[in-house]
């Protein structure tokens, strides 16, 4: 595959989501080897709660004093499968890309302008996701839909 020149925000494994706040510490705290231990911080805790569309995040204590320099307020223990679904979320709801690029396990974000139309071709080998909020007339809030009827989005 050929680099790409026009790289936005890049997230290439665990690590890369401690700009979001979330510190991946170890898989060994599952007893059944499915779930990854993190240390959480304030910004961390808002954005998990905006992920799974609740008003607030509960989380046991933390492990290490901070996430990303800031101080560490929580753990929680998530799912190995959700690597790319959190990545994407960062991408899409805090980095406001319109386009993600993904090559296996790597998530490139770009922004439309950024990248002439002749350099998408040259990406047949990568998966292309759309940020369909940013091109949608459906009002949204924290990246959940609002009801069109009653106008709720919780």
């Amino acid at each position: 595959m050929r680099e790409i020149e026009y790289k936005r925000p890049v997230i290439n494994g665990w690590g890369d989501l401690q700009t979001y706040g979330l510190n991946c510490l170890t898989g060994e705290a599952c007893a059944y080897m499915e779930r990854l231990l993190f240390d959480v911080n304030d910004v961390g805790r808002k954005f998990l709660a905006d992920y799974f569309s609740v008003p607030e995040m509960c989380l046991s204590p933390n492990w290490n004093s901070k996430v990303n320099g800031a101080p560490a307020t929580g753990s929680i223990m998530l799912c190995q499968g959700l690597y790319l679904s959190l990545g994407r979320f960062a991408l899409f709801h805090v980095e406001q890309v319109d386009y993600i690029a993904e090559d296996g396990f790597a998530l490139h974000g770009y922004m439309i302008a950024d990248v002439p139309i002749e350099e998408w071709s040259g990406m047949k080998d990568y998966q292309i996701r759309q940020n369909w909020s940013k091109n949608s007339t459906q009002p949204s809030r924290n990246g959940r839909n609002v009801h069109a009827f009653s106008g709720r989005s919780k």
